[in-house]
């Protein structure tokens, strides 16, 4: 499968710590998404849409990113992070 990520570039970048992968049973794909907003972005909402193509199956989300107000950190953040599920229940 593939990842990619769009929103507004000119703003903000994107990082994913793996673009491309195989699932496996019981051993998921997993990619950390990493996004850096310039200094001087003002405060709004900010739509960023997550895709995952296996080149038969496609799934798309959409999130919404708000920044609140600028502030200096030293350091690093972490904040709660979403999963997707891209699992194919199959039936016989």
């Amino acid at each position: 499968m593939t990842l990619d990520v769009l929103g507004n570039s000119t703003i903000m970048d994107f990082k994913l710590s793996n673009v491309t992968g195989v699932p496996k049973p019981n051993e998921p794909f997993i990619s950390n998404l990493t996004v850096h907003f310039l200094a001087n972005t003002q405060p709004d909402i900010y739509p960023v849409n997550v895709t995952s193509n296996s080149g038969t199956i496609a799934h798309s989300a959409t999130y919404n990113l708000t920044v609140i107000r600028q502030i200096q950190v030293i350091g690093t953040i972490t904040a709660n992070s979403a999963v997707i599920s891209t699992q194919q229940n199959s039936s016989s």
